[in-house]
């Protein structure tokens, strides 16, 4: 993503293919937050503000992140 932070396409793209990767996996959200994924995700938040379908996918990948942190922390 970050190499292709010029195109609102390929941003919504892997915000989605991403969330997909990461539903209901807590190992997989580990993994994305360990490779700096959360900052990933705000870059992509913070150069797009204006187009709904990138927002709605890094909306979607963000509550997919804090659902799992949440997840894991009750069973602590």
């Amino acid at each position: 993503v970050n190499n292709h932070l010029g195109s609102s396409n390929i941003c919504e793209n892997v915000c989605l293919f991403l969330a997909d990767i990461v539903r209901g996996s807590e190992k997989n959200v580990g993994l994305l937050c360990s490779l700096d994924g959360r900052a990933t995700v705000a870059k992509v938040r913070i150069r797009w503000p204006d187009d709904g379908g990138v927002q709605r996918e890094v909306r979607r990948l963000s509550e997919l992140i804090v659902d799992q942190a949440i997840q894991a922390w009750a069973y602590e």
